[in-house]
């Protein structure tokens, strides 16, 4: 899974007292000696705090299921799209098969789950489910259910809420013909070599 990695990828820096001018050199040297691993550093809070989302989305039990499902986590999956013949490429954060039943998973994090709804359409969280999903069939010839695993950067309770959601079948629809135009915009771009485009400023009409 995803975890087995974790330490292939990722430093924990040590807990620094940036208050102090000790702590803040302590961190500078600490950085400077780590600069050449290739890997992400994160601060002793952001790592705690990852733990503590971590095991609240374990303690879900539908999310829990999900996550100890055998899986395939960050692999790529690419496919050639029949109507413009480019090829495409996602990479699921997890994607589990159970026969004829297949799953994609997609993690997320969020500051209130008041936001959900607003953030999957202003940052069209909808058009990565139904690429995702039109990839995934074209590949594995299988239409996935997508389940978004929405966990909360608000503490409540001394929790981080997290919750499991999927997307209507409109909602998808919307995504999915928004998917198409931007990948149809990437291929006429590419076809013609024209990456450029400027838009016209409209006159005023008390100038004309």
């Amino acid at each position: 899974g995803e975890y087995d990695q974790f330490d292939k990828r990722y430093i924990i820096a040590p807990e620094f007292n940036r208050r102090t001018t000790q702590g803040k050199a302590d961190e500078a040297a600490f950085l400077a000696e780590v600069a050449h691993d290739n890997k992400i550093v994160l601060t002793f809070e952001d790592n705690k705090q990852l733990q503590a989302m971590r095991e609240s989305c374990f303690a879900h039990p539908v999310i829990r299921q999900l996550l100890e499902m055998d899986g395939h986590a960050e692999a790529s999956i690419f496919w050639q799209d029949e109507e413009t013949g480019e090829m495409c490429k996602i990479r699921p954060d997890k994607f589990i098969q159970m026969n004829d039943h297949h799953i994609i998973i997609d993690y997320k994090s969020i500051g209130m789950f008041e936001q959900m709804a607003r953030s999957v359409e202003e940052r069209r969280y909808h058009v990565q489910d139904a690429m995702y999903s039109d990839g995934y069939q074209k590949h594995f010839g299988v239409a996935p259910d997508f389940y978004f695993i929405f966990c909360s950067t608000s503490l409540n309770c001394g929790r981080y809420p997290a919750t499991c959601r999927q997307l209507p079948a409109d909602w998808k629809q919307s995504g999915y013909q928004l998917y198409r135009d931007a990948l149809n915009k990437y291929h006429q771009a590419k076809t013609n070599n024209d990456w450029l485009t400027i838009p016209e400023l409209t006159r005023p009409r008390w100038a004309k």
